[in-house]
């Protein structure tokens, strides 16, 4: 195992060869593939094809695992050889599929990766976790900007997905404030919605960012959000006393 996180696809060979039947303990494409080990994912898949199905205790694929670490040229690899496995979701309480995966890093790594996963199967994109949340939610969420932009080229009516954590602006309001401007320029409408807990997407951003140029825009687009009360009793300026100011 140790040699499948390193990289190390000569060792892994010699390895296998030593001990064949080393291939059926643990997860070892899982690892070769979360630590982006192709000359590793090669030799397993050469050996046992079969390991490219398997499961680890969270119900994920080695392909969860690849487009997790954006792993790109793995990640083709897998599904060239497993076609199936884009639509595969895992057993954690979200039923995450790989293209949520790849969506959720904070950084812009996974751009290819999401666009290869769109390319082998552009339906891919209508898979919702189990709490109703699509790509997009999980995009704007993990403050994917770029990714953000990539879903909606690809899927404008994505924006219109509601879910009882709110809309996709709300999910935007605890990733990047710059996210939150996007979506509500390509709809305006968002700014008025609320979530299950009743906030709008002005109480998440007055609890999440301090960006008063954000802030102001969103207020101009739904002035009454000033008013609207929250299920913990809160107006938006209340959340900002609550957790801005100083307590004494």
């Amino acid at each position: 195992m140790h040699a499948l996180k390193g990289r190390h696809g000569g060792v892994v060979a010699f390895l296998l060869a030593q001990e064949p039947s080393i291939i059926n303990t643990g997860d070892p494409l899982h690892v070769a593939a979360t630590f982006g080990s192709s000359v590793s994912v090669e030799r397993l898949l050469s050996l046992k094809p079969s390991l490219c199905d398997t499961t680890d205790l969270l119900g994920k694929t080695p392909l969860h695992c690849a487009a997790a670490e954006g792993a790109e040229e793995i990640v083709a690899r897998l599904l060239d050889h497993s076609p199936h496995l884009i639509d595969s979701t895992d057993k954690t309480y979200e039923k995450l599929t790989p293209l949520h995966e790849a969506v959720r890093r904070k950084d812009e790594k996974n751009v290819n990766v999401v666009r290869i996963l769109l390319a082998r199967n552009p339906k891919s994109i209508d898979a919702k976790t189990s709490q109703g949340a699509t790509a997009l939610h999980l995009a704007a969420e993990a403050g994917n900007k770029e990714v953000v932009a990539q879903l909606l080229a690809h899927c404008p009516t994505l924006i219109d997905g509601e879910t009882p954590k709110g809309n996709a602006a709300h999910f935007a309001c605890s990733g990047r404030a710059s996210i939150v401007e996007l979506l509500l320029d390509l709809k305006p409408e968002l700014a008025k919605g609320v979530n299950r807990n009743n906030d709008t997407v002005l109480h998440l951003l007055c609890r999440f960012k301090d960006d008063h140029v954000t802030i102001e825009k969103v207020w101009r687009l739904n002035p009454a959000a000033l008013h609207v009360i929250n299920e913990d009793g809160h107006t938006p300026y209340a959340v900002i006393c609550a957790i801005r100011l100083p307590h004494h």
